[in-house]
């Protein structure tokens, strides 16, 4: 059966994995498609933990060879060696097809080299992104390269401590959280699967090379995208508060908690062309699928929910459970009131809010000995819509432990992950 259908390629999938997720796998081939587009390059990082099934979606692509570029590893020369061979260069970024899309299926351990090195790649990266990149050699020959490149990279949430530590450099990457199966079913699905999953993998990355293959076969290069003036605004504006909101300050390296620096926060512009890349990725999905139920050039309600999801995906993991809590209490939210129900310290939670403060996200009030930090009402709306919060007239007090709603749960749960493995990491 060839697969041209993004149905029927999600009905191959389902047969071997257990999809928690229904918006992982059209979010890939919409990153691939709409790197083929004349429109901005997308760079997507799948965040799960560790063994959640991301390399598999990521390795699914490798047989798209005119497209995807895996790296396993980066170093300093990667992208541009300056050595020749048969008098060409012979940097990969020279070797490139057009729309390529790097494919990173652990980029975790790249931000986890050396700070030396790891600053340097990223710098790299960013050039890349932008594209043009240009290094200077020591023979004079320097090296030069304009182009447009995708990036799919897969990460544990141990990428959020590096990420922050680098963002006032500039983020080029859009964020998504994979939702997690249950724990007990993915264990007997990797029973059911481990006599012959070598051939289930190549089955799957034969079926997305048809779809992919069939797609861009039948799609316009000049794709419409018909957005209601609803849905635009609604756009930007989670655009605009997740840029602002994950922006970079400079924190003091003894104390954590004390903000050093704050330089401009990040504008939306990146963050937006993505939006509308990727927007015109699925609409070039479904120019070939009679099953779509909207209009020509319109997203569907599924592929709106993903952008959203992007956007708040994308803010550091440790402000968007503050966020959650400032949301919640309109009257307020006491350090540690909130330090206590998350089973965090107070001076750690410190640092958090004075982050947010420092955005213009929040605003602190001194009570007696306590700090009772309030949320700029222009954002409760936004968020609230977003988290399903119903907020309440109270407030977080110092010696009150609320009962934790479920999503908030999950947030404190993943953060536990991400403070387990950069701890692997730290002591390595």
């Amino acid at each position: 059966m060839a697969i041209t259908t993004f149905k029927q390629l999600q009905e191959e999938f389902a047969k071997v994995f257990i999809i928690a997720d229904d918006g992982i796998l059209k979010l890939l081939m919409a990153t691939i498609i709409g790197n083929q587009l004349s429109s901005n390059a997308i760079w997507i990082m799948i965040v799960g933990a560790s063994a959640s099934g991301k390399s598999e979606y990521i390795s699914s692509l490798n047989k798209l060879d005119k497209i995807i570029c895996p790296i396993s590893d980066l170093t300093v020369n990667t992208l541009a060696s300056g050595s020749r061979q048969f008098g060409k260069e012979t940097s990969l970024l020279h070797k490139l097809p057009i729309g390529a899309v790097f494919a990173f299926k652990d980029f975790t351990s790249m931000v986890s080299k050396n700070r030396e090195a790891k600053t340097e790649i990223l710098a790299q990266l960013r050039e890349v992104y932008d594209g043009e990149f240009v290094k200077r050699t020591g023979t004079g020959d320097d090296i030069k390269w304009k182009g447009k490149v995708g990036a799919i990279a897969g990460s544990t949430e141990v990428v959020f401590e590096h990420l922050e530590d680098l963002s006032a450099m500039g983020d080029r990457f859009i964020l998504y959280s994979m939702k997690m199966p249950d724990r007990m079913e993915v264990a007997r699905r990797v029973l059911f699967n481990s006599k012959d999953m070598g051939e289930k993998r190549d089955h799957l990355q034969n079926c997305v090379k048809e779809f992919i293959d069939y797609t861009m076969s039948k799609m316009v290069k000049d794709v419409d995208l018909v957005l209601s003036h609803e849905v635009e605004e609604r756009l930007l504006q989670v655009a605009d508060f997740s840029t602002k909101v994950r922006s970079g300050v400079i924190m003091d390296e003894r104390n954590k908690s004390l903000v050093r620096f704050v330089p401009s926060s990040e504008l939306p512009t990146r963050v937006t062309g993505q939006f509308y890349a990727l927007a015109r990725g699925f609409i070039a999905m479904g120019q070939s699928d009679e099953e779509r139920k909207v209009k020509k050039g319109e997203l569907t309600d599924e592929e709106i929910a993903i952008l959203y999801q992007i956007a708040f995906d994308s803010i550091p993991i440790k402000r968007r459970m503050a966020l959650h809590a400032l949301a919640k209490y309109k009257g307020g939210v006491a350090t540690k009131g909130l330090a206590t129900s998350l089973n965090y310290q107070t001076v750690v939670v410190n640092g958090w809010m004075a982050q947010l403060n420092s955005l213009g996200i929040c605003h602190r009030v001194k009570k007696g000995n306590s700090d009772v930090w309030s949320l700029n009402e222009k954002y409760r709306k936004i968020i609230s819509e977003y988290e399903h919060i119903n907020p309440v007239e109270e407030s977080l007090e110092d010696d009150e432990i609320p009962e934790i709603d479920e999503d908030f749960g999950d947030f404190t749960k993943a953060a536990e992950e991400y403070d387990q493995g950069f701890n692997q990491i730290a002591n390595q």
